[in-house]
C-alpha cells in the first residue's frame, strides 16, 4: 500500500529497516528491546527533527508500529513541536489477527499525545 500511495503521488518513501542486529530483538525502529550500549537509529531521530510532516506505516499496528511510535514519543518526551508532525497512515498497516483492540488502544493513546491517525488517501503534498 505504501508504495501504491508513493507512485500516486510522486514521492519516494525514506524506508528505514529495523531487526538487523542479530543479537536482539528490535520490534521499534529506534532500538533494540535490549542493547547495552543503548544504540539508536539515527536516521529515524535525525528525520523526525528535520522534516516537516512524518508519516508512519508497516506491520504490524497492534505490536511493532506501536513501539515505533512509543519510542519515538519518548526520543522526544516533551518535543510537541515533533510529536505533532507523526501522521499514522492507518490503511499502510493492519494488526494481528485477533489482536484488533490492541490497535484501537494504541491509537486512541497516540491521538491523545497529539500524533494524527489518517487514511493516505486524505494526505495531500
Amino acid at each position: 500500500m505504501l508504495y501504491f500511495w508513493a507512485v500516486t503521488r510522486n514521492t519516494i518513501p525514506d524506508i528505514v529497516k529495523k531487526g538487523t542486529d542479530p543479537y536482539s530483538e528490535m520490534f521499534g525502529a529506534i532500538k533494540a528491546e535490549y542493547d547495552p550500549t543503548n544504540r539508536k537509529t539515527k536516521k529515524v531521530i535525525k528525520a523526525a527533527e528535520e522534516y516537516d510532516e512524518i508519516y508512519i506505516a508497516g506491520e504490524a499496528s497492534s505490536h511493532c508500529l506501536p513501539i515505533t511510535v512509543k519510542q519515538t514519543i519518548e526520543e522526544f518526551i516533551g518535543r510537541q513541536d515533533i510529536i505533532s508532525k507523526i501522521t499514522i497512515l492507518e490503511d499502510c498497516t493492519s494488526p494481528v489477527k485477533g489482536c484488533e483492540d490492541l490497535q484501537k488502544e494504541f491509537f486512541n493513546e497516540f491521538r491523545n499525545c497529539g500524533i494524527r491517525i489518517e487514511n493516505s488517501q486524505n494526505i495531500n503534498l
